[in-house]
């Protein structure tokens, strides 16, 4: 599986782990798939698995420049924070803004990195051609 990307980014490669690595693994485990095309419907028959590596890859033309990525992993620690915690959503309602620390933007690319390593069933490529 490939996904295509004009700038593979921080928020793609995010994406990309949380939530289309499972969405493809639930789809692979369920004997009951179809697929619909040009009006038909087929039947996903992928056999027995066990053992094989699936690959996922994004392609890209381009990385996201190192100053636009840090401002993107701030936006995507202080999404997190205000979604995550009720004191951290009251505070940004008090003071117009949220604060993070390094450590816990730190924290969240830790834990995606585990989370790459949980998926050790698919090959995680990504390509950048200019």
């Amino acid at each position: 599986f490939w996904e295509a990307k004009h700038s593979v980014s921080p928020s793609s490669l995010h994406d990309a782990m949380t939530k289309k690595l499972s969405a493809i693994r639930s789809v692979l485990e369920d004997d009951e798939v179809t697929i619909s095309h040009s009006g038909g419907h087929y039947k996903l028959n992928v056999g027995n698995r066990e053992g094989d590596r699936i690959k996922f890859g994004l392609f890209g033309k381009e990385l996201l420049s190192p100053s636009n990525a840090i401002g993107q992993l701030r936006s995507m620690a202080a999404s997190y924070a205000m979604t995550s915690y009720v004191d951290a959503a009251l505070e940004a309602a008090k003071n117009g803004y949220v604060e993070v620390e390094v450590q816990y933007i730190q924290k969240h690319l830790h834990d995606l990195k585990e989370q790459l390593v949980q998926n050790s069933d698919f090959e995680f490529v990504v390509r950048i051609e200019r």
